[in-house]
Parts: structure tokens; C-alpha cells; sequence
């Protein structure tokens, strides 16, 4: 358990950052900073949250995630990157098939998406940290 000077100083040092970003009028970080990663459910949050403000972000990666609304609304995701993993043993019509049918439908609406399906694995695959970070890096 921290010390009662580091739960003190905690608060004071966030929000002197926030005062900072509020006198620059900064309220959200800046849609270059943003990247949304989601696991199962989660990477289908991801892609209704992409839906519903694709200005705040500027990538998705899911492992595994998919889209359950109207494809059409993947259109809104033009030129964002999008980086979908899941494990080659997942359930068929329950991830890999749906998600395979999203990457489709994001690529005809003219998002980059990467799909990769990891051999071996199941439903929330292994990825290194590392990949990662790799692929994060080169949407900077």
C-alpha cells in the first residue's frame, strides 16, 4: 500500500495536469493520441465506440472483436487502421466467421485492416507486448 505522501501527492500531480490542458482549452486528448483496443466483448465495444465518434481515435485493434450493428456503419471507419487478431481454434460462427465477415466488410469501406488469425490458439490469443507496441508505432 502506498504511503500516505504518495496518495496526497497523487491527486495534486493529476490534477495540475488537468488545470494545464484546461487553460489550453484541451478537454479530450488529441485523436492522434487515441487508440482503441478491445478483447472479445470488448473489441465489440471497440468498434461501436469507432461507430459512434470516429474522429476521437486514429486506429482499432481487436483480439478478437467484431461488428454486430449495420455494416454499412464500418463506412465511417475509412482509412482508420484496423488490426483484428483471434486464435484459429476460437468458435467458427461465433468469432472466427463474424469476425472474418467485419475485416470484409471494413475493407469495402475502405478502412486498412490487417487480419490475422493465430494458429494454435483459441479465444483471446497470445500477442507479445511488443507486436504491440510495434503496430501502434507506425500510425504516429
Amino acid at each position: 500500500e502506498p504511503s500516505d505522501g504518495a496518495r496526497r501527492s497523487a491527486p495534486v500531480h493529476r490534477s495540475r495536469r488537468r488545470s494545464r490542458r484546461s487553460r489550453r482549452g484541451e478537454t479530450d486528448p488529441p485523436s492522434s493520441e487515441v487508440i482503441l483496443a478491445g478483447q472479445s466483448n470488448g473489441g465489440i465495444g471497440a468498434f461501436y465506440c469507432a461507430v459512434a465518434r470516429p474522429s476521437k481515435f486514429r486506429a482499432i485493434v481487436v483480439i478478437p472483436g467484431q461488428y454486430l450493428g449495420d455494416v454499412c456503419d464500418l463506412e465511417k471507419l475509412r482509412g482508420k487502421p484496423v488490426w483484428m487478431l483471434l486464435g484459429s481454434q476460437d468458435d467458427p460462427g461465433r468469432w472466427l466467421e463474424p469476425t472474418r465477415m467485419t475485416a470484409e466488410a471494413l475493407k469495402k469501406g475502405g478502412a486498412r485492416v490487417e487480419l490475422e488469425v493465430l494458429e494454435g490458439q483459441g479465444h483471446v490469443p497470445a500477442v507479445a507486448a511488443s507486436r504491440l507496441y510495434d503496430w501502434i508505432d507506425r500510425f504516429r
